[in-house]
């Protein structure tokens, strides 16, 4: 399809349904209404997450994000992420992108798909969020989707992120104090823990929610088999570290490879 028209129809589905945005249990725009942008299906085929930089922001502050959507065979991807409230009827803040995507009806969005590549097989986009000046509980609802072409392949949500505006005083970040090696991991992964995080709690999960490690008390250092609690192998993808000591709290991202 010619990009002036693919753009062109999703502006006109965008139009057919303003209130529709990052719905968490299906597309971002409603088919029923109209819209023809992707013949997707659901899938776990394709995963999609999201990393910000924190979940706990001061009203008028910043949180960095990665959007990554990773499928094994198909070629090209692209995305939709929303901040709303629970009810999912108000969009909040504002957005701050690169020239590979764009905003629609407060909606981040892609422009053309992005090649999907790498070990293991992804696209990613960096964005920032400022968030709104009234104090609040906020959920960042996001979808990915994997084409073969411009109409046809997979897609998949995440689970709705909560975001804290000015209500609460832990601390919630990424940063380069602490490294998980080697990543993307094939078998052992090792994680140093800095002095300040010692005596602290380390623990690991799916893109799923799903606790795939935990310990507690930690020293200056640990490791992680990447095996789950009944001794099976996790499949390839992306995994996050979580670390917790009093108000603070790191989380990695790392990629398992087999």
């Amino acid at each position: 399809m010619n990009p002036v028209i693919r753009y062109a129809v999703l502006v006109i589905c965008t139009l057919t349904a303003p209130a529709l945005y990052a719905n968490p249990n299906g597309q971002f725009f409603n088919k029923s209404g109209g819209c023809g942008c992707h013949n997707e299906n659901i899938t776990t085929a394709t995963t999609t997450t999201v990393t910000p930089s924190r979940t706990n922001v001061p009203p008028g502050g910043k949180i960095d994000f990665v959007l990554s959507v990773q499928n094994a065979t198909r070629p090209k991807a692209g995305f939709g992420i929303v901040v709303s409230n629970e009810a999912f009827t108000a969009p909040v803040g504002k957005f701050t992108h690169g020239s590979d995507c764009h905003v629609i009806s407060n909606q981040l969005v892609h422009n053309e798909g992005k090649v999907i590549s790498g070990t293991p097989r992804e696209a990613t986009w960096s964005f920032s969020w400022t968030a709104p000046a009234t104090p609040g509980t906020y959920f960042v609802y996001a979808i990915g989707n994997a084409v073969t072409n411009a109409v046809s392949g997979d897609w998949r949500y995440i689970t709705p992120l909560q975001i804290n505006v000015g209500t609460s005083s832990a601390e919630t970040d990424t940063g380069d104090e602490m490294l998980a090696y080697p990543n993307p991991v094939f078998s052992q992964l090792t994680v140093p823990v800095p002095e300040s995080w010692s005596g602290g709690t380390l623990s690991i999960h799916s893109t799923e929610g799903s606790m795939l490690y935990r310990e507690e008390s930690i020293g200056n250092a640990v490791q992680w088999d990447t095996r789950t609690p009944d001794g099976e192998f996790v499949p390839s993808g992306v995994y996050y570290i979580v670390l917790e000591r009093a108000q603070r709290r790191r989380i990695l991202r790392v990629s398992v490879v087999r």
